[in-house]
């Protein structure tokens, strides 16, 4: 929360490490919904999504730099939250 800035590049970085260590995205989220965690896939897809738009420039850059979108703050605090409930999960 620290550098709300390039925070989606950080919860990326969360996201993945659960998905790698549960053994790719569809093990991950279906061992996550297994423990009865609702939406978790979409919480999980979200924070993939928004760190991944190039138009975004949090992990890639953009397309056209001209054209860069701010991610907002309930972008950010949806893609925080989802991260807090992968963690939990």
């Amino acid at each position: 929360m620290e550098h709300l800035k390039e925070g989606l590049f950080y919860l990326y970085k969360v996201v993945d490490a659960i998905k790698n260590r549960l053994g790719g995205e569809k093990d991950a989220i279906a061992a996550l919904k297994a423990i009865g965690t609702l939406n978790i896939g979409t919480a999980y897809k979200n924070v993939k999504r928004l760190a991944n738009e190039s138009d975004r420039d949090e992990r890639h850059a953009p397309r056209n730099p001209t054209t860069v979108r701010q991610t907002t703050a309930y972008e950010r605090e949806t893609a925080f939250e989802g991260t807090r409930a992968v963690l939990r999960a």
